[in-house]
């Protein structure tokens, strides 16, 4: 009988892998659930099965290399017909250039066999068990963990063959379980797919969100919200979901999660969907016609072209991110079996304890947010929220939400590691204060001032003061894109999605500052490939593994200085559209 070694730490997850979304349009609001998982139907006893979709009906349409644009010009995808509305080269494009589809194989690599040993899950011969713990798959494949068949405190030993793992982070890890539900009503693979062959694709796409969530469990995709919410997950941690990334992980040399840009990270990805406002005009008219039928009272949303997708989505992205870390934070506290210890020092910023020895190094000049010697929480969610608010509050005096934040800080100086109680308080309610901001953002239009607006803070607030290398790495990314998708407001239809993911060179005129390009904002340079492995009969599956070496040196050779006089060179932004940065 296999004997496992495994120290007795909580419920944790190797979370290298987050699970983009693909969100084709932004229209909708998702169901008004909090927590991704309530999506499933986990809490209702209604919980949906993942079927492995990829390996069956999604290549069907979505796995050839070449698809037409043009509505009048219909093109042949695996004998049906695609008006525009889809690429048809999605899982092409997941396969080549986006690292999810490597997720199950990463954790066969020599990295995290190292791992595995150095926190003891290994068989009696010393070999690495990572690829059948349920703490890795959980971020590492698309299957829940209450779907996990487990042996033990594993998963069963037929994982490593089984696609429905190791096909990594695929469809059912954005859009949802698509089985069926225990009581055997419909799930949204087969209706998706009957929609076609009743030859009728259109029937399916414009279903509102939340009529696909609740009639087929397909989990909105629509909003930034809750696309956010699901990238998190994985990215920030989720307690329910039971994936917490711990201590021990990154000392045993998991590599550091970075911090999250949403509107970056899913273009760094290789984008596999066109926006709304992207797709060919008739497609999306026909699109919104069909829609409003549907949704006579209004529902259903008009498309503006004046509400820029991107740079919403960048700022929503910043409140959710905030959102979930505290919710994390609270949740970590919480006396449950899943998060059982306090504190949970990956919670806390690195800087806090590992940083460069020199004498007057930058950390120990700069404003103290804590009293010395007790850490502070991750800095880099607080800091673009700030740029989001102050863009806001010019009209409502109340969008800011500095007395929660000083709520948390107060909690963090009481006592070190914080007052767990006061903590656990302060966190939730500045979680819940950041969730009712991001749905107010999501019903306002984010047009060409109000982008302009948010360019100018988060120049200012990036040139207030020094901050951590996440930080600042989250500012310039933020700042990129919305630069970007000013200078192409003006080419609304017909854009081209790049099928590769491009890396961020825009900043500002062109120009490429070197304090801010030595921020290492192209995360696939992180890389490192390694030969594929086999995984089953006939599979193959590229392996990668991250830079540590890389990627460190760089958290401690940051100076951010250069950075701060970067931004300084930016502010005050021009207010017209003509002066506006291209």
């Amino acid at each position: 009988m296999m004997m496992l070694n495994m120290p007795r730490f909580r419920t944790a997850v190797l979370c290298l892998i987050l699970p983009f979304v693909s969100v084709p349009l932004a229209l909708g609001e998702e169901p008004a659930s909090r927590n991704v998982r309530d999506l499933m139907g986990a809490r209702r006893g209604e919980e949906r099965k993942v079927v492995g979709l990829l390996t069956s009906k999604c290549a069907f349409c979505h796995g050839t290399a070449a698809s037409k644009t043009e509505p009048d010009l219909p093109s042949d995808i695996g004998g049906r017909s695609n008006d525009g509305w889809i690429l048809g080269d999605e899982l092409v494009t997941w396969n080549d250039h986006d690292c999810h589809h490597q997720a199950f194989a990463s954790l066969l690599n020599d990295q995290s066999k190292q791992m595995a040993k150095q926190l003891g899950i290994v068989d009696p011969q010393g070999n690495s068990l990572a690829h059948r713990d349920r703490r890795c798959l959980s971020c590492h494949s698309s299957m829940p963990v209450e779907q996990m068949a487990l042996q033990g405190e594993l998963v069963q030993e037929e994982t490593s063959n089984n696609p429905l793992y190791t096909i990594g982070v695929s469809c059912e890890a954005c859009h949802g379980p698509a089985g069926k539900r225990a009581d055997g009503l419909e799930g949204w693979g087969s209706a998706h797919a009957k929609s076609f062959e009743q030859d009728d694709p259109k029937q399916w796409r414009t279903l509102s969100p939340q009529s696909k969530f609740d009639e087929f469990g397909y989990w909105d995709v629509h909003s930034p919200r809750s696309q956010a919410r699901i990238c998190l997950s994985c990215h920030v941690g989720n307690v329910e979901q039971q994936k917490i990334i711990t201590h021990e992980m990154y000392a045993a040399g998991h590599p550091p999660l970075p911090s999250f840009e949403l509107s970056q990270f899913v273009e760094q990805m290789g984008r596999h969907w066109q926006r709304l406002d992207e797709k060919n005009k008739v497609v999306r008219d026909d699109f919104l016609k069909r829609r409003q039928r549907l949704q006579p009272e209004g529902a259903a949303g008009e498309f503006d072209p004046s509400d820029l997708a991107v740079t919403k989505a960048t700022m929503i992205a910043a409140l959710v991110s905030l959102e979930e870390s505290m919710q994390l934070t609270a949740d970590l506290i919480d006396p449950s079996p899943a998060s059982n210890q306090w504190p949970e020092l990956a919670n806390y910023a690195c800087f806090a304890c590992h940083h460069e020895l020199q004498r007057d190094g930058w950390r120990k000049t700069r404003r103290l947010t804590t009293h010395p010697g007790r850490p502070t929480l991750h800095e880099w969610p607080f800091a673009l929220s700030r740029a989001v608010t102050d863009t806001l509050d010019r009209e409502r005096k109340d969008f800011s939400f500095d007395a929660e934040i000083r709520g948390v800080m107060t909690a963090l100086n009481s006592r070190p590691f914080g007052s767990t109680e006061e903590l656990k308080t302060a966190a939730t309610t500045l979680a819940r204060t950041a969730e009712a901001r991001s749905r107010e953002l999501n019903s306002l239009t984010i047009d060409r001032t109000r982008a302009r607006d948010f360019l100018s803070n988060i120049a200012s607030v990036g040139a207030a003061e020094n901050v951590d290398y996440d930080s600042a790495r989250q500012f310039v990314w933020a700042y990129e894109r919305t630069n970007s998708q000013l200078a192409k407001t003006d080419r609304i239809d017909g854009t081209k999605r790049s099928p590769r993911p491009t890396a961020p060179t825009e900043w500002i005129g062109g120009g490429h500052d070197p304090g801010v390009l030595a921020l290492n904002l192209w995360l696939p340079d992180n890389r490192l490939s390694i030969a594929p492995v086999h995984l089953g009969v006939g599979t193959k599956k590229s392996q990668f593994a991250v830079d540590l070496g890389k990627i460190l040196k760089q958290s401690a050779a940051y100076d951010p200085e250069p950075v701060r006089d970067a931004f300084r060179k930016l502010r005050p932004l021009p207010s017209t559209d003509a002066a506006a940065p291209k």
